[in-house]
């Protein structure tokens, strides 16, 4: 069953039974991408939803720049994602993992975005539960960045850069 889901030979992981010590590409996918990514939705929903019941607008308007800004940077992480998930999810050999996480991350960023709106309208101070989301986006990252550079380089990988590029800036 995992082999389908991962799309490899490795399974599911969590270390490769390959000479190679690191975690599989599945383990990353399921793990590192999408648990994180459902966990940020259902947090982000919440303090959204707190947010447009019991928040009273603050009136400032002094973080206009870096508030556009940083939507604009989630929204070059999200297309690159949803991108990425297509284009996975269209080739022969392709891993409903890595779709899956492509498309789970590609939502949270989204969920990520409305809930700077309302953060933006009704605090003064940056969203904590972004921030965190930010730092363990950088870090799981990092992971997969390590473990896509040694495949051969595909346009899902390249995808992928663009994506944690703009997550180190945002």
């Amino acid at each position: 069953m995992s082999s389908g889901y991962c799309g490899d030979k490795e399974g599911w992981g969590p270390t490769s039974p390959t000479a190679r010590v690191d975690l599989t590409p599945c383990f990353e996918s399921t793990i590192l991408s999408t648990l994180p990514a459902c966990l940020a939705i259902v947090a982000f929903s919440y303090r959204s939803l707190t947010l447009r019941k019991d928040g009273q607008p603050h009136g400032l308007g002094r973080t206009l720049v870096i508030y556009w800004l940083g939507q604009s940077l989630m929204l070059v992480s999200t297309v690159a994602l949803i991108v990425r998930a297509a284009l996975s999810g269209s080739e022969d050999d392709y891993s409903p993992a890595e779709v899956l996480a492509s498309a789970s991350t590609a939502v949270s960023w989204i969920f990520a975005m409305v809930l700077n709106v309302f953060e933006h309208r009704y605090e003064i101070r940056s969203s904590t539960i972004i921030y965190t989301y930010y730092l363990v986006s950088i870090v799981t990252g990092s992971i997969t960045i390590r473990t896509l550079s040694a495949f051969p380089s595909e346009s899902s990988t390249t995808l992928y850069y663009v994506f944690f590029a703009s997550v180190i800036l945002g």
